[in-house]
């Protein structure tokens, strides 16, 4: 960290990133007082060698700005990369990162604003923290005579400073000049012509237009009015405006308390941001205390009417809104429109219904938007299975693929050979998933130490213990409290040699240290989950199934060896709806869970041969 004098972390982020002042005398070209940059990594080595690139590329931009304020353009030197053809689809890649990229910008940037204008209001009165001298309002008389609280005046300064970009940029574009901004374009590795560089640029001008548009529309304006008299026979009282905190400065907040709370893996933090910026994408970011039943109708209106896979071709740049209306478009031409499922909008609603409960510890003005929308699911025999079991002959399918069989090589794996795979993760992992109905990131994140014995038992501990010297890169986590558990080892995997590929590990603490977690959102399963499904499709093509519906096949094998349901939800990891009385004891023996294991069979399955050993 001392060495790199511009890197920090940044409140409601795990990642490092880069920060740097704008020099004041450029801030009137920048229309920015810093420039962030996350370096998408929490880890210092790698960040480090992101840092030399991201300063270097921000002092290219300083010196295009200092040419832009001096009437000077920079001259080009070297030799000039192959141009490439902006084609359409390239065209909203491009358009659809630099839309979400603006829109992430806009939210971190709000929550760090509010958190300096309470810090410093001066600087947010007198214009300091964002510039807004092109709009003729003084916010500084409105909240010395009208007596308007602080927070009112943030959202005043914050619209009046979108108005002011809003309407240098669309002077620019109207004139035809590029902002400097867009002209970014060099960091997502394009080589386009002039023509075509400048036409990309001209295209996210437009974006930019649009979403402060949009932001200025969902902000309220500051208005001053008279003080009146009171009435000698009052009427009624005036409803107060709404002056509690922004949603977009809550919703970091909110979802690191209950990560922290709840334990929540990365994807969760991830996937709770996204529904809830999209409540804000659609309604407007408020004050929370602002929102009312009506937003909350809005909301689920929007949502029924969503299509799926919105950031496809068909609707890739759009907002929500937009993509009802594309969507709309597309059915009523007779296109295919699949729209979101009523489980999805559900499971939208109750993210959002959570946090405004939490909200009301914040704000007690608060009042829930959503609490009376409901969405009901379709009944079962209209609705199937969102997942269905593997059959016994595409289980057997899968156990005659050279991978159970012998292949070229551990890379190449569809081709037969005789590279014995019984030492590798492919082998193993869908064979325990089958046995032992372990979830796939249970699989994969087990340790050497995870296969123990107990008075003669063989079994899986399910655990987020660890004692791995790694801690913090091969950290395990369950799903659920009832995911802390003990499975006996089938003995079709103890015969297979289970046991002696354990052995073989050697001094690696892990099973599968092939799979690492994923850097994007540090689950375990989401990596050998994508080779899964490359897997699946050399010996089916069959929807709704993947390696999940193996643990539906080990509940259909116990439900048929007539296994009793609590023993059912111990052996899975599931909660239950057994009360109070599940939270006492130890649980079941290991013992009666072992015999019920090794009662489970499947009729028809023909088991994988061992194939000769590796040359």
């Amino acid at each position: 960290m001392t060495r790199h004098t511009y890197l920090t972390t940044r409140k409601g982020s795990r990642n490092l990133y880069y920060k740097r002042e704008v020099p004041p005398e450029l801030r009137a070209v920048a229309q920015r007082r810093q420039i962030w940059i996350s370096l998408g990594t929490p880890d210092q080595k790698v960040a480090a060698h992101k840092y030399a690139a991201e300063h270097h590329r921000v002092e290219t931009e300083f010196a295009r700005w200092r040419d832009e304020l001096n009437g000077t353009v920079p001259v080009e030197s070297g030799p000039k990369p192959e141009t490439v053809v902006l084609t359409p689809s390239l065209s909203r890649r491009v358009v659809a990162q630099w839309k979400a990229e603006v829109v992430e910008r806009e939210f971190q940037a709000r929550a760090d604003l509010w958190e300096n204008a309470q810090a410093a209001p001066d600087d947010l009165i007198q214009g300091r923290l964002l510039p807004y001298e092109e709009c003729e309002f003084d916010p500084v008389l409105a909240l010395l005579e009208a007596d308007k609280p602080l927070e009112e005046v943030f959202l005043c300064v914050l619209r009046l400073h979108h108005i002011a970009r809003r309407n240098v940029l669309k002077r620019r574009h109207d004139l035809g000049n590029v902002d400097t901004e867009v002209l970014r374009l060099e960091k997502y590795s394009l080589a386009l012509c002039a023509a075509d560089l400048r036409k990309l640029a001209r295209q996210c001008q437009l974006v930019d237009l649009e979403l402060l548009g949009a932001w200025i529309k969902g902000l309220p304006a500051l208005t001053v009015e008279p003080e009146l008299e009171p009435l000698a026979a009052s009427t009624g009282s005036p409803k107060p405006t709404p002056t509690g905190p922004l949603m977009s400065a809550l919703i970091p907040r909110y979802v690191a308390e209950e990560s922290k709370l709840k334990e929540w893996p990365l994807k969760d933090e991830h996937r709770w941001r996204a529904m809830l910026k999209e409540w804000v994408e659609i309604v407007g970011d408020k004050p929370v205390n602002a929102y009312t039943e009506t937003d909350g109708a809005a909301f689920r209106t929007v949502q029924i009417s969503l299509p799926v896979r919105r950031a496809g071709p068909r609707y890739r740049g759009l907002n929500a809104r937009q993509c009802v209306e594309r969507a709309d478009t597309i059915a009523a031409t007779g296109g295919a429109v699949q729209r979101l499922s009523a489980l999805t909008i559900k499971d939208k609603i109750g993210c959002v219904n959570r946090f405004f409960r939490w909200a009301k510890t914040v704000e007690r003005s608060t009042v829930n938007p959503v609490e009376d929308v409901k969405i009901e699911r379709p009944k079962k025999r209209n609705r199937g299975k969102a997942r269905h079991p593997w059959k016994i002959d595409e289980l057997n399918a899968m156990f005659q693929t050279p991978v159970y069989t012998g292949c070229r090589s551990q890379s190449r794996w569809k081709e037969p050979g005789d590279y014995d795979m019984r030492e590798t993760a492919e082998y193993w992992v869908p064979l325990i998933g089958l046995f032992s109905g372990l979830r796939l990131g249970e699989i994969i994140q087990l340790h050497k130490a995870d296969v123990r014995q107990e008075h003669g038992i063989w079994f899986f501990d399910v655990t987020n213990e660890s004692d791995s010297p790694q801690d913090n890169e091969d950290a395990k986590s369950v799903k659920t409290a009832a995911g802390h558990r003990k499975v006996p080892i089938h003995q079709v995997l103890l015969d297979l040699g289970l046991l002696a590929f354990v052995k073989q590990r050697g001094s690696n603490h892990r099973l599968f240290p092939d799979y690492q977690r994923s850097k994007s959102d540090h689950s375990w399963s989401k990596t050998f989950s994508q080779h899964f499904r490359r897997f699946r499709m050399t010996f089916t093509q069959r929807d709704k199934i993947g390696f999940h519906s193996l643990r539906h096949n080990f509940e259909d094998a116990l439900r048929a060896a007539m296994v009793g349901e609590d023993i059912r939800d111990a052996l899975q990891g599931h909660e239950g709806d057994g009360g109070t009385g599940r939270d006492y004891g130890a649980g079941y023996p290991l013992d009666i869970l072992n015999t019920e294991v090794q009662r489970i069979s499947y009729k028809g399955l023909v088991l994988p041969r061992r194939p000769p050993p590796n040359p």
